[in-house]
C-alpha cells in the first residue's frame, strides 16, 4: 500500500477534511503544500475573566461617577439607564426570536411593538433634571 508522504518525506496525516504534515505547519490543498497559520488557543476561563473585570472596571468607574451627582441627576441618570438596559434586551431577544419559527415572528412582534412604545414614552415623558 502506498503512503502519502509530505515534502519532508514523512507519512501525512488526514485531519479535517485535508493532508497536513506531520508536525501540522503545511496542508495539501490538491495543487501543491500551503503554510498553514497556527491557531491561537485562548483557554474559556481567560476569556471569561476577562470580560468580567471589564464589566467590573466600567461599572466601577460609573458608579463612582453618579455618586458626585445630585439625587435628581441621579434619579435622571438611572431611569435612561433602565430604558437603555430595557432597549438593549429587546433588541437581543428580537434578532435571536427569528431563529425560532413562528414563536420567533411572534416574539419579534412583541418586542418591535415594546420598543417603540418605551421609545414614544420616554420621548413624551422624560423625568426632569
Amino acid at each position: 500500500m502506498e503512503r502519502f508522504l509530505g515534502p519532508d518525506g514523512k507519512p501525512c496525516v488526514f485531519e479535517e477534511g485535508a493532508w497536513f504534515t506531520q508536525d501540522r505547519l503545511l496542508r495539501w490543498n490538491a495543487m501543491a503544500w500551503q503554510p498553514v497559520k497556527p491557531r491561537r488557543y485562548t483557554p474559556r476561563w481567560v476569556t471569561l475573566g476577562l470580560r468580567i473585570g471589564f464589566v467590573l472596571v466600567v461599572l466601577y468607574a460609573f458608579g463612582s461617577s453618579v455618586a458626585s451627582l445630585s439625587p435628581t441627576a441621579q434619579f435622571t441618570t438611572g431611569y435612561y439607564l433602565g430604558v437603555m438596559a430595557l432597549l438593549v434586551v429587546l433588541v437581543v431577544v428580537f434578532r435571536y426570536a427569528g431563529r425560532w419559527g413562528y414563536l420567533g415572528i411572534g416574539l419579534q412582534i412583541l418586542c418591535a411593538a415594546w420598543f417603540l412604545l418605551r421609545v414614544i414614552a420616554l420621548i413624551a415623558n422624560h423625568p426632569v433634571g
